[in-house]
């Protein structure tokens, strides 16, 4: 007859039961899966942005159009040219409807020039060959000519794409008084311009004081819808200006001995940007 369990007996059978109703762990590690997320920085870039780049032999500038306006924290340029010369422009500035870059390094005439352009907005680089100078040899200074001709300026080749050529008339009348003025900004792509007769036909003018000058300009002739010269996300363009050369002259007689000359209507580096982007079709104005 089997005698009943003890106590302490009961006790330790309960324990051996529990235990071998739970899992033991014989070695094998859990494993926990972590799921990854992976977030990509993207660029979003305004389709209506324009970068221009100016490179003179004393002073360089770029600009970046674009709405909305680009970080200047976040973008730069930079100018590179012989086989490791590398120069950040250091001065930046916003204005409306751009930011800028300005630069004041001595350029050498015939020498190949990169400017890279990066931004928060997007990117664009080229390289260009900065023209050498030029001369004008048709009219020479001070040279008098009848009226009612078509009047030929010819120019010496600088190395360049085009031209941008200044005329400023104006109308002289029988006392000495000057009048009305004609001004006129164009691009050209040939060593010559022909000034019309019809232009010498002021009100009241019998003879016409006339500045011309000619640049060399290396970069896409401006045209509504012209291609840029540059690489990258912006759309850009990228021009080099050479030495300028300017000739005064007279249409119609000399003038009275007693008259004062006509101050040179000399245009600015904006004159030129502004001339460049309403070419282009920009409605922007650089003050």
């Amino acid at each position: 007859m089997l005698k009943p369990l003890s106590f302490l007996t009961s006790g330790l059978l309960f324990l051996l039961i529990v235990s071998l109703l739970i899992p033991v762990n014989s070695g094998c590690k859990t494993k926990t899966v972590y799921d990854t997320t992976y977030i990509h920085d993207t660029i979003t870039i305004n389709k209506n942005s324009i970068f221009l780049g100016w490179l003179y032999d004393d002073g360089q500038q770029g600009l970046l159009f674009s709405d909305p306006i680009a970080d200047t924290a976040l973008s730069q340029l930079q100018i590179e040219w012989g086989k490791d010369t590398t120069s950040v422009f250091p001065y930046e500035f916003y204005s409306t409807g751009y930011i800028g870059f300005n630069d004041e390094l001595y350029l050498s005439a015939s020498t190949n020039y990169k400017l890279t352009l990066t931004s928060n907005i997007g990117s664009s680089q080229g390289t260009i060959k900065m023209p050498d100078t030029t001369t004008i040899t048709q009219p020479y200074d001070w040279q008098v000519i009848p009226l009612g001709q078509n009047i030929t300026c010819l120019w010496t080749d600088a190395g360049s794409s085009c031209y941008e050529v200044y005329y400023y008339i104006v109308g002289i009348d029988t006392s000495g008084n000057w009048g009305d003025f004609i001004y006129k900004d164009t691009f050209v792509s040939t060593n010559s311009l022909i000034l019309p007769a019809g232009l010498f036909n002021i009100s009241g003018a019998v003879r016409y004081e006339v500045s011309f000058e000619v640049e060399p300009f290396a970069g896409p002739l401006p045209s509504p819808g012209v291609s840029g010269n540059m690489t990258g996300t912006i759309k850009g363009f990228l021009i080099a200006y050479g030495d300028y050369e300017y000739v005064h002259f007279y249409v119609g007689s000399a003038p009275l001995k007693t008259e004062q000359r006509h101050d040179r209507k000399q245009p600015t580096r904006q004159d030129h940007m502004n001339a460049y982007l309403k070419q282009l079709g920009v409605e922007q104005v650089i003050e």
